[in-house]
């Protein structure tokens, strides 16, 4: 599996991360997973030990959202053997990301950026 981040998604992290307390130990867990990931650890092991969440998630196709401790939770896109970490937050700033973001799809609205390994969105406009 090949990971990349989104743009914004280290700024998510430190975000998540300065709230403090469950929220750092939320932040804690996903910084393991990009260690982890830096290993070129299998896939079974970057994710050991965090759940999916309960009713999965039907906004974004191929999204899969772990739950982390204090309600927050970690976003991807997994498809093609490619993982898009995404965005990681409390439960509130999720839902907000992923309606800003419904119907992103990973062929037609993500670039990647080869030089700085991060990905960014892209809106198409309807004004010709």
């Amino acid at each position: 599996m090949e990971y990349k981040e989104y743009a914004n998604f280290m700024n998510s992290l430190r975000d998540l991360n300065q709230k403090g307390g469950k929220f750092t130990r939320a932040a804690n867990t996903v910084m393991d997973i990009i260690g982890k990931i830096r290993k070129k650890l299998p896939v079974s092991e970057v994710f050991q030990g965090v759940q999916t969440t309960n009713h999965g998630e039907n906004r974004i196709k191929n999204c899969i959202k772990y739950d982390l401790t204090g309600f927050s939770r970690l976003v991807t896109i997994q498809t093609n053997d490619i993982c898009l970490l995404m965005f990681v937050g409390d439960h509130d700033s999720c839902e907000d990301w992923l309606n800003k973001n419904n119907g992103l799809t990973p062929i037609s609205g993500i670039v990647f950026d080869s030089n700085s390994s991060t990905i960014s969105t892209v809106h198409k406009s309807d004004n010709i």
